[in-house]
């Protein structure tokens, strides 16, 4: 079944996978040129043995069943670790737009207040007079609400284009202890050649014990992957061209931890040694194994493995096509342009 995201579900896993790991002291990759299927019936058959029946199979058969169980376990083990987190994560992520639209609710008054401010600033704008009068006009439909106004519209401005990404750290610190020991316990790997991900994990775990509000990053830490609606929570700039020499610490780390949810859920980032989440790369053919039987596809998928070959025939066949739809069309009730 599958466990619910809680930080005791976490803990537990998390124990079991160091008591796999302190087992597995083979190489995991011995497992590589078997076939799945082989593999599967390997591991049901291991767990159907209790010791007894296991102690009288033949060593080399005892430890094979032994190694392929202990690889299922663990695959398993990381695989609910890896769903665990994506749930956790979409659910800090749900509340998050949760509490926008209580905010959004609570705070609808201030909302129409500056509309209304906004249109008698535009009416005294817009109305007769010298410049200078318009500037009295103006001040005078403000008043002494100056700084308050100010303050206002920088909260919503903060919340512009539906952004909930300042009211996650509220659903995201009773789990951040969990979360930074799942990273440190799971080998999270790139299955693409971008590394900024992998360099952004291991600074917030070199500085998980900081209680620092903003940190300093080293020169040529690379921000860039950050998404925009990121950007100023993490570096109170407006832009990505401003100079950033530091961070704020908790924006980031929660903006890490999202980001790896996005990528587990691509297929960006994979965990080796998992199933639900291995790497999409290892399910491709080798170019040996390509060249070598390119050609016997061809011939039963009926297409040209030669690349002109397979474009020519491709265009021939569309223009075939679109002229058999044009000669039809006069004919053709059903077809309305």
């Amino acid at each position: 079944y599958k466990r619910q995201p809680s930080r005791s579900n976490f803990v537990e896993l998390l124990l079991h996978l160091q008591r796999i790991e302190a087992l597995s002291t083979f190489d995991i990759n011995i497992f590589s040129n078997i076939p799945t299927g082989k593999l599967q019936q390997f591991a049901l058959e291991a767990k159907s043995l209790d010791a007894a029946r296991m102690n009288s199979l033949s060593q080399q058969k005892r430890y094979a069943l032994a190694a392929v169980m202990i690889r299922f376990q663990r695959a398993r083990c990381l695989d609910e670790l890896g769903d665990m987190f994506i749930k956790r994560m979409m659910k800090i992520h749900h509340n998050g737009q949760e509490a926008l639209d209580r905010y959004h609710l609570e705070h609808r008054s201030v909302t129409d207040r500056l509309l209304s401010r906004f249109q008698d600033v535009l009416q005294a704008f817009n109305s007769d007079g010298t410049g200078e009068e318009k500037l009295t006009a103006i001040s005078q439909s403000i008043g002494e609400d100056g700084e308050q106004i100010a303050i206002d519209l920088k909260n919503q401005l903060a919340l512009i284009g539906n952004n909930y990404y300042s009211f996650l750290g509220t659903f995201y610190k009773s789990y951040r202890k969990v979360l930074f020991e799942l990273i440190s316990s799971v080998n999270l790997v790139s299955t693409t050649q971008e590394t900024s991900l992998s360099e952004a994990m291991n600074f917030i775990k070199s500085h998980k014990d900081s209680r620092l509000e903003k940190i300093a990053i080293p020169a040529g830490f690379n921000l860039k992957w950050i998404p925009e609606k990121w950007w100023k929570l993490i570096t109170g700039n407006n832009s990505k061209r401003d100079v950033t020499v530091e961070i704020f610490r908790r924006p980031f780390e929660i903006c890490v931890f999202s980001q790896i949810l996005w990528e587990l859920k691509s297929g960006d980032l994979c965990i080796p040694g998992s199933e639900q989440f291995s790497d999409y790369r290892e399910q491709l053919l080798s170019w040996d194994e390509y060249n070598a039987e390119i050609e016997i596809y061809g011939q039963q998928a009926g297409i040209e493995v030669d690349a002109k070959k397979f474009v020519e025939k491709t265009k021939a066949w569309l223009a075939e096509g679109a002229k058999k739809a044009d000669d039809a069309f006069p004919a053709n009730e059903s077809l309305l342009i």
